[in-house]
């Protein structure tokens, strides 16, 4: 599903137990989610065929994803993809852009890594799980939008 016009946000299964860090890793979730669903829809469309020797990897960048080593991590872990940070992320938009142009032209622009983050295969089953569920609720929303 991606991103869908209209949208808006949706917090479900709120208890009297909920705390303020409940709804802050919820909100993380929702966008790591979101992002996984933008991914998929990316791959299967991909032109190019993933090889033993070029794994998919996911760069990135940004001062929250810096400061927020639990947000990599739940990234990495829900797309199933190793995630990489880039260094040199004060002009991240077109700094990603010029490393796409020089990987497919073969120069030597090279990405400087801060951190790299492997998926941890224990969460798999989670990420699995809540993804079908946040499936299940933008469709059961979906007519209020």
């Amino acid at each position: 599903t991606g991103f869908r016009t209209g949208a808006r946000a949706c917090v479900s299964n709120l208890t009297r137990d909920t705390t303020a860090a409940d709804l802050v890793f919820a909100i993380l979730e929702g966008v790591v989610l979101r992002l996984h669903a933008v991914l998929d829809s990316i791959r299967h469309v991909r032109t190019t065929p993933t090889t033993p020797t070029s794994p998919v990897v996911l760069v990135a960048s940004g001062a929250a994803l810096e400061k927020n080593g639990l947000w990599r991590q739940m990234l990495a872990d829900c797309t199933g993809m190793a995630l990489i940070m880039d260094a040199d992320s004060q002009e991240s938009t077109s700094r990603g852009v010029a490393l796409l142009a020089a990987s497919r032209s073969h120069e030597d622009e090279q990405l400087v890594v801060s951190q790299r983050l492997t998926p941890n295969a224990l969460a798999r089953e989670y990420w699995d799980n809540s993804f079908s569920r946040q499936e299940e609720l933008i469709g059961a929303v979906s007519c209020t939008w």
